[in-house]
């Protein structure tokens, strides 16, 4: 049975994006999934996602534009940022762009379950 919660993943490694998707469908979740920044936005103001995994660096739109137009476009919902860029002013960017998270590649499923 899945639980009443829709995550949007949005990332351009095959591998990555299977392994997130797999972990999060196990978890009963519902998911949408993309992996390039161009159908991104689109497919989030279309299934409206409860939360978004938003990779930062994408083919595409990168995940810092996507996330300041939905923020514009009044999407409240969770952004959690995930993305291999760990420094300081890197988070503080993507804070000032409107993530709600923010998780540094490599991560642990289990620690990104425990944050949804």
């Amino acid at each position: 049975m899945y639980k009443n919660v829709k995550i949007a993943v949005v990332e351009d490694d095959e591998n990555l994006r299977f392994l997130v998707v797999h972990r999060l469908e196990s978890e009963n979740y519902q998911v949408v999934q993309t992996g390039n920044g161009d159908e991104a936005e689109k497919l989030i103001l279309e299934q409206k996602p409860d939360i978004v995994l938003l990779d930062w660096m994408l083919p595409g739109k990168q995940g810092s534009e996507i996330c300041d137009n939905l923020r514009k476009d009044g999407f409240s919902n969770l952004i959690i940022m995930m993305t291999a860029k760990s420094q300081d002013v890197d988070k503080i960017d993507a804070y000032s762009f409107g993530v709600s998270d923010y998780i540094t590649k490599p991560f642990s499923m289990d620690v990104l379950v425990a944050m949804i």
